[in-house]
């Protein structure tokens, strides 16, 4: 198969190996900095960022680090990032080839009372070109956050071409009158050459 003029210096900047020479390209991923720097607040939820450890603590146990984002109880709430792929050495060119690949991973539980249904969590990924027109959105499955345990959702999107940022918005759901929360942490987005 006969190497393109455009695949040689894509190549040359992701290396041999196909893999692109960046780690999350998310701010702030996990909470960590104990507040949401990084993050666009929407919706009447106002999701937060809650310590898991003492004093003043969460009742609910850390994942990886001392801090989780929170969503309710109230009907739903988002958190959004913003990620311009120039802003990573990511060329349009590249974009454009037609063979990168967007990865998410995200942790997940919830907190409710028995009677109450669980709360609904879920990240959505909104592909925009230079104009920032929405080209393409994926939604993870939209899961019912599983009670008292974290869970990770993972999944690979193909870019399409001409896409130039990518948002990445966390969503928070809960049932009207329930008191149950939803968390979210550990978020990940990162970009590769194929699959």
């Amino acid at each position: 198969m006969k190497t393109s003029a455009l695949l040689i210096p894509m190549l040359a900047a992701f290396g041999a190996n196909g893999q692109i020479p960046t780690t999350n390209l998310l701010a702030n991923p996990g909470g960590e900095t104990g507040d949401l720097t990084g993050w666009t607040v929407g919706g009447p939820l106002f999701p937060s960022v809650v310590s898991t450890n003492p004093p003043g603590a969460d009742p609910v146990p850390p994942h990886l680090g001392r801090f989780v984002f929170k969503g309710g109880p109230n009907p739903n709430g988002s958190l959004q990032q913003k990620v311009v792929l120039a802003d990573y050495g990511i060329a349009g060119a590249q974009v454009d080839s037609g063979r990168l690949s967007a990865h998410l991973s995200f942790w997940q539980r919830s907190r409710r009372a028995a009677a109450d249904p669980p709360p609904v969590a879920m990240v959505t990924l909104v592909f925009r070109d230079a104009q920032g027109t929405s080209i393409e959105g994926y939604l993870s499955t939209p899961a019912l956050a599983s009670l008292d345990v974290y869970t990770n959702y993972q999944a690979r999107f193909e870019i399409p071409a001409g896409i130039r940022s990518i948002d990445y918005l966390m969503g928070f759901a809960t049932f009207s009158g329930t008191a149950g929360v939803s968390y979210n942490v550990d978020n990940s987005l990162t970009i590769s050459v194929g699959s």
